[in-house]
């Protein structure tokens, strides 16, 4: 064989083992982007799971005494602003509204009816965690059965 026809050889077989793998890798790309996009998904959900939780502590604390009033309305804002901002960075990452339907607001504290706020927290925290699954639900390919 001639050094020309080694070479030639050399070069058909490069060629061949590129367009066999790089399928392969630019669809594990495109795994590792969409791993990449849940993960920071989940992240923003547990982030936003703290902060609900915080904000009860504190509306428990409140309640029992615990906390002064400008101290307990300072921080309620404060993490009612985190909140909203993991929201919104959840709407940024899913591509649409989380809530849709949903409107939050600044709820005013009732210092009698704090049980009510605990309640339509929880309620809109739902509706966007149900809406949120329902939504990855679409997304995700339907599993062939047997």
């Amino acid at each position: 064989m001639s050094t020309m026809g080694i070479l030639l050889s050399a070069i058909v077989m490069i060629a061949g083992l590129f367009g066999v793998f790089h399928p392969l890798f630019q669809q594990q790309a495109a795994l590792g982007k969409q791993a990449k996009a849940q993960r920071e998904r989940d992240e923003l959900l547990v982030m936003y799971e703290r902060i609900v939780a915080t904000v009860r502590d504190l509306d428990e604390d409140f309640r029992t005494g615990k906390i002064a009033t400008d101290d307990y309305h300072r921080d309620r804002a404060t993490w009612s602003e985190r909140g909203v901002e993991v929201l919104q960075a959840l709407e940024k990452i899913g591509g649409k509204s989380i809530k849709q339907n949903l409107t939050v607001t600044s709820v005013e504290v009732d210092l009698v009816n704090t049980e009510t706020i605990d309640q339509d927290l929880d309620d809109v925290i739902e509706a966007a965690i149900s809406q949120y699954v329902a939504k990855a639900d679409k997304k995700r390919p339907a599993r062939a059965t047997n």
